[in-house]
Formats: C-alpha cells, sequence, structure tokens
C-alpha cells in the first residue's frame, strides 16, 4: 500500500520526531503538523530550515526518502540498507552504456504524446526543441506567470519520482534523456500534473510554492486510468511508484521492452 508524501515548503522550517511520527514546525507562528513515518512514502523539503538527527534517524529507520529541491533540481539522500539487492543498478549501468538512446527516444516520445494529447499540438524535434514548444503553448493559453508555476511543479514531480526510483532500486541520478533519471520518468506524467498545477492563484515566493505543492499533491492522489484494457484504476503516485518498478523489471531483464504510462 503506498502512503503520502510530506511537504514541506518554505523557510524556517523544522523537522522533528515525536515517538515514530515526523514533525514539522514552521517559524512564524503557522501551526506544526505531525505525520507517521510508516504511512510517509517520502520527505519533500524546499527552503532554508533544519532537521534533527532523530528525524533523520526515524526516516532511515523506515527507509523513507529524503529529497530536497534545489532551486528546479533535486537531490536524495539514501539509505544503504545491508540485504538490498545492487542487481538493478547494474543492469542501469550497463543500458546507461549500451542503450541510452534507445530510452531517451522512449521518454521523450512520452513527453510529446502526453502534451500533444493535452495541449492539441504537434511536438517536434528534440528535448529542448519539445520543451521549448510547450512552454511557448502554456504561456500563451495561462499567462506569462504560467511559467514559474509549470517549472516548479516538473520539479516537485521529478522530487516523487526520485522517490520511486530508490525504491526500485535503481539510482535515480543517472539518467538516458536527462542527467538524472527522475526527469526522465516525470516525463510521462508531467501533461498531467503541471497543467494542473497551472489552476494555483498568481502569488510569489514560498506562497506560490505552497499553492503549487498543493496542486501536485491532489494530482497524485487523484485516481487515474491507465489506456489497457485489464488496468484498474489507481491514485497517480500508484502509477509512478509502478512505472519505477516496471522500468527496474525490464533493466534486469535484458529485454529493453519498457512500456511508458499512458492515461486511459
Amino acid at each position: 500500500m503506498l502512503y503520502r508524501p510530506l511537504w514541506v515548503v518554505g523557510s524556517g522550517y523544522t523537522l522533528g520526531v515525536v515517538g515514530e511520527r515526523f514533525r514539522v514546525e514552521v517559524r512564524g507562528g503557522a501551526r506544526a503538523f505531525e505525520v507517521a513515518a510508516r504511512r510517509t512514502y517520502c520527505v519533500v523539503l524546499d527552503g532554508e530550515g533544519s532537521l534533527s538527527s532523530s528525524a533523520i534517524g526515524l526516516a532511515r529507520k523506515y527507509g523513507v526518502p529524503l529529497v530536497l529541491v534545489n532551486g528546479l533540481d533535486v537531490e536524495g539522500f539514501t539509505w544503504i540498507s545491508h540485504g538490498k539487492s545492487v542487481e538493478p543498478l547494474i543492469y542501469q549501468v550497463q543500458a546507461h552504456l549500451n542503450v541510452r538512446e534507445h530510452f531517451s527516444r522512449i521518454f521523450l516520445e512520452a513527453l510529446r504524446e502526453g502534451f500533444r494529447g493535452k495541449l492539441q499540438v504537434e511536438l517536434e524535434g528534440g528535448l529542448s526543441e519539445v520543451r521549448s514548444a510547450i512552454s511557448r503553448v502554456i504561456a500563451e493559453r495561462w499567462g506569462s506567470s504560467s511559467k514559474a508555476k509549470a517549472e516548479y511543479a516538473r520539479t516537485l514531480l521529478a522530487a516523487i519520482c526520485w522517490a520511486a526510483l530508490y525504491r526500485a532500486g535503481l539510482n535515480p541520478d543517472v539518467g538516458f534523456l536527462h542527467d538524472k533519471l527522475c526527469f526522465d520518468l516525470a516525463c510521462e506524467f508531467e501533461h498531467i500534473v503541471v497543467l494542473e498545477a497551472l489552476k494555483a492563484p498568481d502569488l510569489e515566493g514560498a506562497e506560490l510554492r505552497r499553492a503549487v505543492a498543493k496542486l501536485v499533491d491532489s494530482s497524485l492522489q487523484a485516481t487515474i486510468q491507465r489506456a489497457t484494457l485489464s488496468s484498474r484504476p489507481h491514485s497517480l503516485l500508484w502509477h509512478v511508484n509502478a512505472q519505477a518498478r516496471s522500468l527496474a523489471s525490464t533493466l534486469r531483464s535484458g529485454l529493453f521492452s519498457y512500456k511508458p504510462f499512458r492515461e486511459g
């Protein structure tokens, strides 16, 4: 069973522990809140704050990835476990050396197809051309403020993908199409998450980031049907996790028959 990410967005936070629960306190009078560690999928941190050694220890105990948002990039902490297989990592390295272009094409086409269906536009060329075209259409239809919302939503989605890939035994920091695999996997879901995040009000700074994070979380919890006859509806977070496991399984098999997510 999958649980929810813990989002900590804004400056002046403290991530501590009460028993077996994470406790978040924010400077400035905002009410503190607690979340059970065993029900936490990952912790996404954005902004200046502090983490107690107890919080790090609790995350390690339950294998909860800590993912830091750094501008429009993400960085994560991994917990090395003695019994954890390194086999998926070995096959990931082999694929990166030998069939990188194959997987690059898969993720690029997933990005094209997702936005082509939602925006009803043709998207041609390589990654930079496709992203420029998507940004241009979004700016024309949602206004100039949409760029910051879209970029931040994409970054938060990549943070979730980082956690999913790590849980699947892969290295989220070594990609095929992008420098990091978490941004590759995010290509399959950007058209859902980013376009939903454009509904955020026109705010600035931490208030905008929190508004976008709330919409990203809502997208991840929404029930989505995959475009296969035998598929059952699941939350988008479930699909992200399933795709990470599928990618690990595909790399392990050596068949390279990975099927990206397509919405039904």
